[in-house]
C-alpha cells in the first residue's frame, strides 16, 4: 500500500478479513507441522540491520523490507527441510556438512536475492537490477567473487524454492489498514510513528517475544503445546499490529479513554481479547528507547 491508497470501510473490512485469512493459514501451517518453519529462526537482528540498511541504501519503499525478510525466511526454511529431507539418513555425514557449508556460503547472494524479488514485487520502477545487487555484494562479500550469471541463477533459485510464493500483505500493510480503520492514517504523525515502531519490533524481536514469552507462561521452559501456541502467536500480524498502534498512541500521550476506546475498537476488528493488545502494547513501549522515537 506503499501509495498510501483511500481505503472505504468496505475495503478496510475485506483487508482486515483477508488478513485473517493469512494469520489463521500460518496458524495452521505451524501447528500441523505440513511445512518447516520456525518464526524469526532465519531473521535474528544481524539479517534484519542488513536488510533495512541496503533497503534504504537503494531507496526502496519501507514495504521492500518487509516483503524481503519473508522471501529470506521462508527460502532458509525450506532449503534447510529440503537438505535435512536429502540427508536424513546420515544427518553427520561429510555429505551434510559439505552441503551445509555450501548453503552458508551463498547466504548473502541469498539475502540479495531475496531483497532484489521484493523490490520488483512492490514497484516494477524501483527493482533491484543486477549491477545494483552486484554492487551490493562487493560490499557484503569482498572476499568473493559474483557474475552476472549467477546473481539471474539465484534469484530464481530463490523464487522456486518458495514455491514461487510472494505474499500480498506484510505487517506493514496491516498497520496501514488498522490505522485506516480507525481513521488513523489521516495523521501522519502517528501513522510515520507507526511504522517506525515497526521497525524496532523487528530489531528487537527476540527480547521482545522473550518477555512476551515470559509474561504469559511464567518461564521460557515451557511444553511443546506451548511453544507451538506461542509461534502462532509470533507469526500473528493483527496482535503485532494492534499493539503497535496502542504503542503509539501512548506515546503521542493519548488519555486514558481515547486510549482505551481506540483498543477496544482494535479488539473488534482484530477478535483479540483487548486485555492481551493493551498488555502487549505496553511491553513494546517499555522496550522503546524514547529518545530515539521521533514522535514530532
Amino acid at each position: 500500500m506503499e501509495k498510501r491508497v483511500t481505503l472505504t470501510e468496505p475495503l478496510i473490512a475485506e483487508w482486515v478479513k483477508y488478513i485473517q485469512d493469512v494469520n489463521n493459514e500460518q496458524e495452521n501451517v505451524i501447528k500441523t507441522g505440513r511445512e518447516f518453519y520456525i518464526p524469526f529462526m532465519a531473521i535474528p537482528m544481524v539479517i534484519v540491520e542488513k536488510v533495512f540498511a541496503i533497503v534504504e541504501s537503494f531507496a526502496l519503499g519501507p514495504r521492500t523490507k518487509y516483503l524481503s525478510l519473508y522471501i529470506f525466511e521462508k527460502f532458509v526454511c525450506n532449503q534447510f527441510w529440503e537438505m535435512y529431507i536429502e540427508h536424513e539418513a546420515h544427518p553427520g555425514s561429510h555429505e551434510y556438512q559439505r552441503a551445509s557449508d555450501r548453503i552458508s556460503e551463498m547466504l548473502m547472494m541469498r539475502l540479495m536475492s531475496s531483497i532484489q524479488l521484493a523490490s520488483k514485487m512492490d514497484s516494477h520502477l524501483l527493482g533491484l537490477s543486477v549491477s545494483q545487487v552486484l554492487s551490493a555484494l562487493d560490499k557484503l562479500e569482498p572476499n568473493h567473487h559474483f557474475n552476472r550469471s549467477t546473481i539471474i541463477q539465484s534469484e530464481m533459485d530463490v523464487f522456486k524454492t518458495i514455491n514461487f510464493k510472494i505474499p500480498l500483505v506484510t505487517p506493514l500493510d496491516c498497520i496501514e489498514v488498522l490505522l485506516a480503520a480507525l481513521k488513523l492514517d489521516r495523521v501522519p504523525k502517528v501513522h510515520n510513528a507507526a511504522l517506525h515502531i515497526l521497525d524496532i519490533t523487528y530489531l528487537q524481536h527476540q527480547q521482545l517475544f522473550s518477555q512476551l514469552r515470559l509474561a504469559s507462561h511464567g518461564c521460557l521452559a515451557i511444553s511443546k503445546e506451548d511453544k507451538i501456541n506461542f509461534m502462532a502467536m509470533e507469526s500473528d500480524m493483527l496482535f503485532l499490529g494492534a499493539a503497535v498502534i496502542r504503542c503509539t498512541m501512548k506515546i503521542f500521550r493519548a488519555k486514558e479513554a481515547i486510549l482505551n476506546d481506540v483498543v477496544r475498537r482494535l479488539e473488534a476488528l482484530v477478535k483479540i481479547d483487548r486485555n492481551d493488545i493493551h498488555n502487549f502494547g505496553k511491553m513494546i513501549f517499555v522496550m522503546l528507547d524514547l529518545d530515539n522515537i521521533n514522535a514530532t
